[in-house]
């Protein structure tokens, strides 16, 4: 396509130069008197032969005598085949000649002498070959083609650069991830640029949020079990100490042996029921409340924190409905393990701890009091928000708003006028 093009072109400014030059020359020749052709004539072409190097140009009367040439008449022999173009008259269009060698392109146009009498001019030059064009214009091609890759790369690079610097700044952002900081983990941000990837930025952030939930979610889980079982070891290594004196006989040995065992299936069931708290698939927690005496329950809690700190706790029952409420057992005992080692850990050794049952309009009331300092503001706050899982809490009360939340039982925090913090856990009736 591009050598037609070429070629057309050629023929076009070929047909140009011909029809400027004949015009230049019947321009000088018009009314030329007769006995001057021979001698201005070969002047006169020699003038219109220097605006082009190969032309040929070709003088005639009516009768196609050639009158003037600047070729020998045997090498211009091949020009008597545009005379096919009909009668003489005005100018005519281009024609070509095709000869054995070359292919020539010719044109006529009539002019008058002095005396009246008509002469024709024709010219002709020779039509170059595709591969003399492709020669002599090749560096012209290479040039634009160099130019043209050259766009090219600038267009692909700038373009390449464009699509792929969003993908660059998500590799980049998930980089900065460290596995030991996924608390601090940010989700990838929405550049301008990034519109076409709102997708994949949206299913990253996902991945990154889901990962972190689970880091934290693990983290949370291996401290809540560690927490909780701490208990239970402690009351075994107490009992271990008190074992070593002369005083133990076998009945001691079978009392400590049905304690060990009593706590090894507490671990057993502290560590069970926190992982199917945290499970997912088959392993989800399902709360199954059962009816059970609800103080005998508190009562058996109160003992076990006792024998573990040594600690006595004063208890109190308001209410006689105890006999039937509807309960995990387990859940129950983490709650209020943990409700009472906060407040020996926070109000102090010193600090009295006073458990009271009371029935109100539509629960079961367990509060737990203390004498110590009570809690600030802020943590008060978040004690008492719906947040799971807050980093300003410990892992017990945590662990308790997390069981709170699947039971459906309420931990209410208040500072008491007197001093000391109050928690008030309630559990519905039905």
């Amino acid at each position: 396509m591009s050598g037609l093009l070429v070629l057309r072109n050629v023929r076009m400014n070929m047909k140009d130069q011909l029809e400027q030059s004949m015009s230049a020359l019947i321009n000088i020749t018009s009314g030329m008197r007769h006995e001057y052709e021979q001698t201005d004539l070969p002047t006169i072409a020699r003038h219109i032969l220097s605006l082009r190097v190969g032309k040929i140009v070709r003088i005639f009367d009516a009768h196609h005598h050639t009158i003037f040439s600047n070729l020998p008449s045997s090498d211009i022999r091949f020009l008597d085949r545009a005379t096919s173009w009909g009668v003489l008259g005005g100018r005519e269009e281009l024609s070509i000649i095709q000869t054995p060698d070359r292919d020539y392109a010719t044109i006529r146009g009539p002019y008058i002498l002095a005396s009246g009498e008509p002469r024709y001019v024709q010219l002709a030059v020779p039509i170059p070959k595709f591969s003399e064009i492709l020669a002599a214009s090749i560096w012209q091609y290479l040039l634009l083609i160099a130019i043209l890759f050259t766009v090219l790369a600038f267009l692909s690079n700038w373009m390449v650069s464009r699509l792929l610097s969003p993908v660059k700044n998500i590799a980049q952002h998930l980089r900065t991830l460290k596995a030991k900081d996924f608390k601090k983990w940010l989700p990838i941000p929405q550049r301008g640029d990034s519109h076409f990837l709102e997708d994949i930025i949206e299913a990253a952030n996902n991945l990154i949020s889901k990962t972190q939930e689970v880091s934290i979610f693990q983290e949370n889980m291996a401290r809540s079990i560690a927490h909780e079982i701490r208990t239970p070891l402690t009351a075994m290594l107490g009992e271990i100490e008190t074992s070593q004196t002369p005083e133990m006989n076998a009945e001691s040995y079978r009392r400590l042996l049905g304690s060990f065992s009593n706590d090894i299936l507490h671990i057993d069931s502290i560590t069970k029921t926190i992982l199917d708290l945290g499970g997912s698939g088959r392993r989800r927690y399902t709360y199954e409340p059962k009816a059970c005496d609800l103080g005998a329950l508190v009562h058996e809690c109160i003992e076990q924190f006792e024998r573990v700190f040594r600690k006595d706790v004063h208890m109190e029952v308001r209410t006689r409905n105890l006999n039937s409420v509807l309960l995990d057992k387990d859940l129950f005992r983490i709650v209020v393990d943990n409700l009472l080692r906060n407040s020996y850990k926070h109000a102090g050794a010193e600090s009295i701890i006073r458990v009271m049952l009371n029935e109100e309009e539509a629960a079961i009331a367990v509060e737990i009091s203390d004498t110590g300092p009570g809690l600030s503001p802020e943590i008060l706050r978040v004690a008492n928000s719906s947040v799971p899982w807050a980093s300003q809490l410990g892992v017990g009360l945590n662990l308790c708003k997390q069981i709170c939340q699947i039971t459906g039982w309420k931990c209410v925090f208040e500072n008491l006028s007197t001093g000391g913090l109050k928690v008030s856990l309630q559990i519905p009736r039905s």
